[in-house]
């Protein structure tokens, strides 16, 4: 490039950069200015929506259109053209600006009105449509959280409850946030303290006890919990709900087993999940090692029978610092000592921001 040509084209730029400011100021600071660019803008976008109608009207094909839907759709474009240039070609004609205004009244006015009225209803209608497909598609899609269950992945129907020793439900409860599969978008967890919560992450809602307990005593206890802590935070639906501690959800009949009482959390959170379409994980923390063949006692039948039921255990590896933590027979994590017994006695309290 020549310097002759390098300095027109930075002329060229300077005298656009000050031509682009005083355009600025006057859109913004001259009401005549401002008023004529929000008509031109309002001009294209009508000219955007009678192109919308006009596509409507010639794939509808409404009854009043019979002679449009014998057309083939390349003899449907061909009359898309014809009526956009015959259209083109009168706009380039002399008007009177008082004829074009009463038309804008008297005709294009009305016709707004109806025709907003009825693009709004469609757009609505597919807007429900699509929504009803996703979800349907997003209730369907199974869940596999990596448990090595024989049932993986699992249908969001059919609540999990994980049964263990306190600092083994919190270890696997850990590790279950951390490792989420691709068809989990959003979770939301009851969590026992404050120092599960992850609040910078959007896609995890931690919802600390103070907030939530007693809320399974009541068949829209948690309902009330989803709309005063929950449903804002969140920024897709619920795929799955995580109840690290079933017990302090149903403070009734304190005096009753702890495998009926954590029956009766679990029987209300799964009315929940069902209906929003997401699966239910709770946990039954134990204040010692679960036994040998306990979860096939009849005290546990009940749960048996309404949830995939798994024991936790830990299995110390010979010879080495880490552990084995099973889940059922199957050995779903490895992890140190040392990282596991981080998980022992933390603290239970939590204070809550939620409303009551």
């Amino acid at each position: 490039m020549s310097e002759s040509e390098s300095a027109v084209d930075a002329e060229l730029k300077s005298d656009m950069e000050t031509v682009a400011e005083v355009a600025d100021n006057l859109v913004i600071n001259d009401a005549a200015f401002g008023q004529l660019v929000a008509s031109m803008l309002a001009s294209r976008q009508l000219y955007a929506m009678c192109m919308y109608e006009l596509e409507w009207l010639l794939q509808e094909g409404e009854a009043a259109f019979k002679q449009v839907s014998a057309l083939s759709d390349r003899q449907k474009l061909m009359l898309k053209e014809v009526l956009i240039n015959a259209a083109a070609v009168q706009a380039q004609q002399p008007f009177d600006e008082n004829v074009l205004f009463q038309g804008m009244k008297k005709i294009v006015f009305p016709w707004m009105e109806k025709v907003v009225g009825k693009h709004s209803d469609h757009q609505s209608r597919e807007n429900k449509r699509l929504f009803e497909e996703r979800e349907k598609v997003r209730v369907e899609t199974r869940i596999d959280l990596g448990l090595g269950v024989s049932e993986a992945p699992l249908a969001r129907q059919t609540p999990v409850l994980l049964v263990g020793e306190t600092y083994l439900l919190r270890f696997l409860f850990t590790r279950l946030v951390e490792n989420l599969p691709d068809t989990v978008k959003q979770v939301v967890q009851l969590v026992e303290n404050n120092l599960n919560t992850h609040a910078a992450e959007p896609c995890l809602v931690s919802v600390p006890p103070a907030a939530w307990k007693g809320c399974a005593r009541s068949n829209n206890g948690f309902q009330k919990v989803y709309e005063n802590c929950v449903r804002s935070a969140l920024v897709n639906p619920v795929d799955l709900l995580l109840v690290h501690n079933l017990l302090p959800a149903y403070t009734d009949m304190e005096f009753a087993a702890i495998t009926t009482r954590a029956n009766e959390a679990q029987h209300r959170f799964k009315k929940w999940a069902n209906a929003a379409g997401a699966l239910l994980v709770g946990g039954l923390p134990l204040d010692r090692p679960l036994k040998a063949n306990e979860l096939h006692q009849p005290e546990y039948e009940t749960l048996r029978l309404h949830n995939v039921l798994r024991g936790v255990m830990a299995k110390p590896l010979p010879d080495s610092d880490d552990v084995e933590i099973l889940v059922g027979p199957t050995v779903a994590f490895r992890v140190s000592k040392v990282e596991l017994d981080t998980h022992k006695g933390e603290d239970s309290s939590g204070l809550s921001n939620c409303p009551e």
